[in-house]
């Protein structure tokens, strides 16, 4: 894969990543001022169980197309990745259709066991939607293993701007208006991505057969991985929802929205470097992992420092004085989502070596802590409970991964590290400094955007960027600008 082409892919991810969490925020904000936290909880619980049940469908498919095809193509066997295509989605649809029976027929029973007796129509109505669910990540995948990222970026900006249809319906029909709104958007994002699938359906009229046993050589490792990491990213709220309340389930749906949000320049950077690095370590790159590495850091760490000393307000201005409540736990899941961006580095490292036992090792260690902190903190702290435990989790998976990773011999951009940790404190300090309580959104930007300058200036005297640095983040910056 050529720089070119990296920049390409990467600027259309990066975009695609800033405009969703943009389109996100906005959207879950909306719905959080309208509804009551014990509401927005309810929806935290169902979602959550939804994407828990979509793992049941995947089996580890998705990320064995992601795997095969690439290497199918390249063998110009176009014959088996049709075959490929017909025997994995089949087999997910099928799943996901006795999963929504399972789904429907059991939500009583289920609200039962969270002692919340409106769980069960929520729980319901999301029934409807968990075919679409998994017919449009599904899709992602299969976008992702042809490379096809302009498909993603698009397909996610629908999904992104539908989420605006739960709150029309709210408006309309109230509650449950909002609930039919979810499934609408679902199936409206899943036609949208489906129409893309036709476009690189292999046109090959002699299938040739792809067998379980080659699926299930990779399958079986990333199957495991997902179930771990479907756990590690879902298990807050289902255990929030059994241990506590739905409102606590709320305030930890805020805190990670907010957190996604003012994280997402890693995060985004993270996801739009995914098919860089993949290419690169295949090729023993350490260099350009080692500079991606680097700008995942500087991405991250101002955003955390600035996030962290604005949380009051910024809680206050988005969802209002009734979701102050959320602030502690609003610190821990900050810190932790931009660990995540710095780690994500590592799994996707990892992955590329095509080494998804690391991985699941990694996902595996996170989960075990993560439950058995939850079941110790959840029950006396709530939505703090549960943040501390997410935190402690990510920096145990984060460990594990460094630790599984080490053969690749990273010579780590520790000078990176410690400038952007000096640059972060002295944006923080400035925050702290002129920081008023009486300031409006507009002071508010200006305080942050003075304090961004005060962090990159700092990180440009200290030599923070070699001339090669300054050359690629061009050429990517050109390619975002373009799109």
């Amino acid at each position: 894969m050529s720089v070119g082409r990296i920049t390409k892919n990467a600027s259309a991810l990066f975009v695609g990543k800033v405009i969703t969490s943009i389109l996100g925020f906005i959207s879950s904000m909306v719905i959080a001022r309208l509804l009551e936290p014990s509401e927005l909880g309810l929806i935290g619980i169902a979602m959550s169980t939804v994407v828990l049940l979509y793992t049941a469908t995947d089996l580890g498919l998705n990320q064995t197309v992601i795997y095969l095809i690439p290497r199918l193509l390249k063998k110009e066997m176009g014959g088996k990745v049709k075959y490929l295509i017909n025997k994995v989605y089949l087999t997910k649809i099928v799943l996901g259709v006795a999963i929504t029976f399972l789904l429907y027929f059991s939500s009583d029973w289920i609200a039962i066991l969270y002692n919340e007796p409106a769980l069960g129509h929520v729980l319901r109505m999301f029934s409807l939607l968990f075919v679409f669910f998994v017919l449009f990540y599904s899709l992602l995948e299969l976008f992702t293993s042809f490379q096809k990222m302009f498909y993603i970026m698009y397909s996610n900006i629908v999904l992104s701007v539908s989420k605006f249809i739960p709150i029309l319906l709210f408006f309309f029909a109230g509650f449950i208006g909002m609930l039919y709104g979810y499934v609408v958007l679902y199936i409206i994002s899943a036609l949208f991505a489906f129409g893309f699938f036709l476009k690189l359906y292999p046109k090959e009229r002699k299938r040739k057969k792809v067998t379980w046993r080659e699926i299930g050589n990779v399958s079986t490792g990333m199957f495991v991985m997902m179930v771990c990491y479907t756990i590690t990213a879902q298990a807050s709220n289902l255990m929030i929802g059994l241990l506590s309340t739905a409102t606590e389930v709320a305030y930890f749906n805020i805190s990670t929205t907010l957190g996604i949000l003012v994280s997402f320049g890693a995060v985004a950077l993270g996801s739009a470097m995914r098919p860089a690095v993949t290419d690169i370590a295949s090729k023993g790159s350490k260099d350009m992992v080692r500079r991606i590495m680097k700008y995942t850091i500087y991405s991250t760490l101002p955003i955390a420092s600035l996030a962290l000393a604005l949380g009051t307000p910024i809680i206050r201005f988005v969802y209002t004085e009734k979701y102050m409540l959320a602030l502690p736990a609003y610190n821990w899941i900050i810190l932790s989502f931009c660990l995540s961006g710095i780690f994500n580095v590592f799994f996707n490292l990892a992955l590329s070596l095509g080494r998804s036992f690391s991985v699941t090792k990694s996902y595996s260690s996170q989960t075990i802590i993560l439950l058995v902190l939850s079941f110790l903190l959840i029950p006396t702290e709530g939505a703090v409970g549960a943040g501390k435990a997410f935190f402690v989790s990510i920096v145990t998976g984060g460990v594990v991964m460094i630790i599984e990773t080490r053969s690749f011999k990273i010579n780590y951009p520790i000078k990176a590290l410690v400038l952007s940790l000096i640059s972060s404190a002295l944006m923080f300090l400035v925050v702290l400094a002129f920081w008023n309580v009486t300031y409006g959104l507009y002071k508010l930007v200006l305080l942050s955007a003075i304090s961004l300058s005060v962090y990159l200036s700092t990180i440009y005297l200290m030599g923070g960027l070699d001339p090669e640095d300054i050359k690629l983040l061009k050429r990517f910056f050109s390619a975002v600008m373009k799109r």
